[in-house]
């Protein structure tokens, strides 16, 4: 997959997770950028994720990520 294709998707699984299809995100959004993105809703964007992506994420995984575009990294590294 490439960098914009798991972009998408990740977009795709916010919106899902949020309610709002009307979420926009670049590499450069962070969770603060979206309202509706708290704690609650990245755990469950990250458990959606894994049935996207067909891959397991740990809780150290999901800590410290600054942003979307470290999201793809780690989605890519996980893909290889």
């Amino acid at each position: 997959m490439t960098n914009e294709e798991i972009l998408t998707s990740i977009e795709t699984a916010l919106q899902n997770v949020t309610g709002n299809s009307d979420i926009s995100l670049s590499a450069e959004s962070k969770a603060s950028d979206v309202e509706e993105w708290d704690s609650l809703a990245n755990v469950r964007l990250f458990i959606e994720m894994e049935g996207v992506f067909g891959v397991r994420f740990t809780a150290t995984d999901m800590d410290g990520l600054k942003d979307v575009g470290e999201m793809v990294s780690l989605v890519k590294a996980k893909l290889a």
